[in-house]
């Protein structure tokens, strides 16, 4: 994987910066954009568990780039998932499903 810095140590930072939280109750989500940075508190206890669902969007033009350090390279690697595209073709696959698509400049 690509060096990346190391994340910053957000709970020495509380003085610098603004952090934001929420209470969530059971069946609660919470969405973010994947670059923020974010965490959650552990749980205390073994009976209760924390579930997280990933999902990813993107625009009608981004390109597919398989090299190390991008998003998609540890979830590929580990799912052992390949959508069998040449690098820098439109994400035309199964793996990456169309949602919608709007004419351009339609504001529907």
């Amino acid at each position: 994987m690509a060096d990346l810095p190391p994340a910053p140590d957000i709970d020495s930072m509380s003085d610098t910066v603004e952090l934001l939280s929420w209470d969530l109750l059971p069946g609660d989500c919470l969405v973010h954009q994947s670059f923020s940075v974010h965490k959650a508190p552990g749980i205390s206890s073994s009976a209760n568990r924390r579930r997280a669902y990933v999902t990813r969007w993107v625009g009608d033009d981004v390109r597919w780039d398989p090299r190390p350090g991008t998003a998609d390279f540890s979830w590929r690697t580990k799912a052992n998932l390949d959508p069998k595209l040449p690098v820098g073709s439109l994400l035309d696959s199964d793996l990456f499903p169309l949602f919608r698509h709007l004419p351009s400049g339609s504001l529907e």
